[in-house]
């Protein structure tokens, strides 16, 4: 039942697509873009297989022809039905046959003695399905893993680089099409001779003129056009010389198809036995770039539609229709094809947004394939090798002097380096020189990044431990034995030396009280590499010699692992300082500085007067006050104050410790505060009458003194000096902690 009311909703959807694409005004307007798109798809597949069978292959161009429209048609079939766009044409590839023009001739260069002209045809057709195929296959993978966001991760100056390295070879091989001589240093001078100059100097000029229109008129007519009166002008200067069409087609103006009927012949099963494997093995680092190159354009194209259409696709639905249609491809006997960004932009700019489009223009380079080669005799060559010059130019334009503006200059340089490489070398010896070259870009300006993300002392930084008056005078004058260091992002061969260099700095400083503990806080870090755990151990072996401790908080388990693997010993056998979190760390480092001073952590033995006196002297007659507080004697594990309980009384802490924590989603317990003898608790969620915000939790055995809101009324109403001296009391109080944090912000922005 589910799979017929599936059928039946499909088969509702197409009738309703139908009835909507059929309608008169919609109709027309799509098949006249249809037809705009159909003509250009045909010029562009033509131009391609001439840009591929060239020179030594220039007698198979109707073979290429062949493959270039077997792609238009099987690749657009597949990608107008399953494109997540509904206007998608989708084309041989621009990026792609220049690297097939390579492939083709170093297969013709490298074939073995003896073979025949119909073995090396093969093994080129093998070729060019082969990596159809293997394309196909790879960004299925993509599609269906959902992986085309990795592609993503390679850097814009190589894809620039890829981009400006096609145009060249679009450039170089739109002569080599129209004279059949490769471009070369050699060659160089011999395409200035008046018989080879004349063969490509109209294709410049068609090239230069169409740059020239279509940068300053932005109209979807305007290539159409051009390519209309460059056929006018052809023909027109072949009647006023008296030259006929079959003069000309053996004198190399116009294209020799070798047929006046149909095109198409299924060669996937005799190339895959007739071809020299070996030779096409030899050009696997080619093929590979293929597929890298291909995937990255079919994100590019879809995205760069997005903007355009004002529409968002499905990269991953991209993809794979994309891999399924060069698989089909593949089988079928055609190039490399996907959506053509020119022409279904092309249709775009017409206000059609219809499957219909797509579907014109398969079934109209189908119609060609089968029925209609005799057309393809007629044109010429010039116009064909200019639109291919002026697409070459055009790539050159963007991805090179465009970018230069938008670029910084160290990743402009990486486009010219492969552009160059490219040229002198060959584009996959390009292509890695960009890797390359971006990745020592990417290390280097990794590196300047400081993995220190605050750099601190014991001076304005403290734990959150409340301690006594005098314990935090003598922290602020002998803080600066503390070296608090709070680490970010991942520190690898580029960051692990600087790190260990301003250990060494804080060493060497003789103006400065000697170190005598340098903490690493890991909270932020999201991983190391070994060289860093390498920098670690020699930060140990310069704390051995100069006798200050390297403790570790918050340290990860994955880089902990790597600590103890990397020569730093057990981390829980004592050989290493290792605390839970920065506060627990500072608060042992701070412990220790008081008891190099005889300071007693405990503290015991003094009055809650005494402590008030410390905290703020002359602020408070406590003999007056104390008529108004309640003495609590409270055992270990006590709540004195619950989170999220009615806020009614404060705390003055007389003796013992307290631990003040917050209880977070999930039922985590996490420490904010330890507090002990002369701190005061709960103070600002009575006076806000707000419920508290933590909970409070004697450590060990504690004695309190309380004052509830009824007593400060009563206060208030009985003996409103004290109560007003107890205001101010708290005033100075709390505009001292404010002080403290203000401090340490300070710090933590400079």
């Amino acid at each position: 039942m589910e799979a017929y009311a599936e059928t039946k909703a499909a088969g509702n959807h197409l009738t309703s697509w139908l009835k909507e694409e059929l309608q008169p005004s919609r109709l027309v307007s799509s098949l006249v873009a249809g037809g705009v798109t159909a003509i250009l798809t045909v010029i562009e597949s033509v131009s391609y297989a001439a840009l591929i069978f060239s020179g030594a292959m220039a007698a198979h161009i109707s073979t290429g022809i062949a493959i270039t429209l077997t792609s238009a048609a099987v690749a657009g079939i597949v990608m107008t039905i399953g494109s997540s766009y509904p206007g998608t044409i989708a084309v041989p590839q621009n990026k792609i046959a220049p690297i097939l023009a390579l492939v083709a001739a170093s297969i013709i260069a490298t074939m073995p003695d003896g073979a025949t002209a119909e073995q090396m045809l093969m093994t080129v057709v093998a070729a060019v399905l082969v990596s159809s195929f293997a394309a196909g296959v790879f960004m299925t993978a993509l599609g269906v893993f959902k992986l085309g966001g990795l592609i993503r991760f390679i850097p814009y100056p190589v894809i620039a680089g890829f981009l400006a390295g096609t145009g060249w070879l679009l450039l170089l091989g739109s002569i080599k099409a129209m004279t059949g001589t490769p471009v070369t240093l050699s060659t160089l001078p011999g395409l200035f001779e008046k018989a080879l100059l004349v063969k490509w100097l109209p294709g410049l000029v068609f090239a230069v003129t169409a740059l020239f229109f279509m940068h300053r008129i932005k109209h979807f007519l305007v290539m159409p056009t051009l390519l209309t009166t460059a056929f006018l002008i052809f023909y027109g200067v072949l009647l006023a010389t008296g030259t006929s069409v079959h003069e000309a087609r053996e004198a190399g103006w116009l294209i020799h198809t070798a047929s006046d009927g149909g095109l198409f012949r299924f060669l996937t099963v005799r190339s895959v036995l007739e071809a020299e494997w070996p030779v096409i093995i030899h050009q696997a680092g080619s093929i590979a770039s293929i597929l890298l190159i291909a995937a990255v354009s079919v994100l590019l194209n879809s995205s760069a539609l997005e903007l355009a259409s004002k529409q968002d696709l499905d990269l991953d639905r991209e993809l794979k229709s994309a891999g399924i249609a060069n698989i089909a491809t593949g089988l079928a006997g055609g190039m490399i094809g996907f959506t053509s960004l020119t022409i279904t932009g092309l249709g775009l700019k017409m206000g059609v947004k219809s499957r219909l489009v797509g579907l014109m223009t398969v079934a109209f380079c189908s119609a060609v394939l089968f029925l209609g080669a005799g057309v393809l005799s007629y044109f010429p060559e010039p116009i064909i090798g200019g639109l291919l010059m002026f697409l070459g130019i055009e790539f050159l334009i963007e991805w090179v002097i465009h970018t230069r503006h938008n670029l910084p200059l160290s990743d402009w340089l990486i486009v010219i380096m492969i552009l160059a490489v490219v040229s002198l070398f060959g584009f996959l010896q390009g292509v890695l020189v960009g890797i390359i070259a971006a990745i020592i870009m990417f290390v280097l300006n990794y590196s300047r990044i400081n993995v220190i993300k605050h750099e601190l002392t014991g001076i304005h930084h403290h734990s959150n431990v409340d301690r006594p008056p005098r314990h935090k005078r003598i922290l602020r004058e002998k803080g600066d034995q503390i070296l608090l260091l709070k680490l970010h992002g991942y520190i690898f061969f580029g960051t692990a030396n600087s790190l260990l260099n301003q250990v060494r700095e804080r060493v060497a400083d003789t103006g400065r009280a000697p170190l005598r503990f340098a903490l690493l806080d890991f909270r932020d870090v999201s991983g190391i590499d070994s060289s860093a755990v390498i920098s670690l151990v020699k930060m140990n072996q310069l704390a051995d010699k100069n006798d200050f401790k390297v403790a570790y908080t918050h340290l990860p388990e994955h880089i902990r692992k790597q600590l103890e693997q990397g020569e730093l010993g057990d981390m829980d056998d004592g050989s290493c300082l290792d605390f839970t979190d920065l506060d627990h760390g500072l608060e042992w480092c701070e412990d220790r500085i008081l008891a190099a001073q005889g300071e007693s952590l405990e503290d015991g033995g003094r009055t809650l007067a005494e402590y008030l006196e410390e905290l703020v002297p002359g602020g408070l007659d406590y003999a007056k006050f104390d008529r108004y507080l309640e003495r609590i004697e409270l055992p270990a594990g006590h709540p004195l104050l619950r989170q999220g309980d009615r806020s009614n009384d404060l705390y003055f802490i007389e003796s013992g410790r307290v631990s003040v924590r917050i209880e977070l989603e999930g039922g985590e317990i996490l420490r904010i505060q330890k507090m002990g003898a002369g701190s005061v608790v709960g103070e600002l969620g009575m006076y806000l009458n707000k419920a508290r915000t933590a909970s409070v939790v004697t450590t060990e055995p504690t004695v309190v003194y309380r004052l509830t809101s009824a007593s400060l009324r009563k206060m208030e109403e009985n003996n409103p000096q004290t109560a007003s001296s107890f205001h101010r009391f708290m005033v100075r109080f709390l505009a001292q902690r404010l002080i403290n944090t203000d401090n340490t912000l300070k710090t933590l922005l400079k």
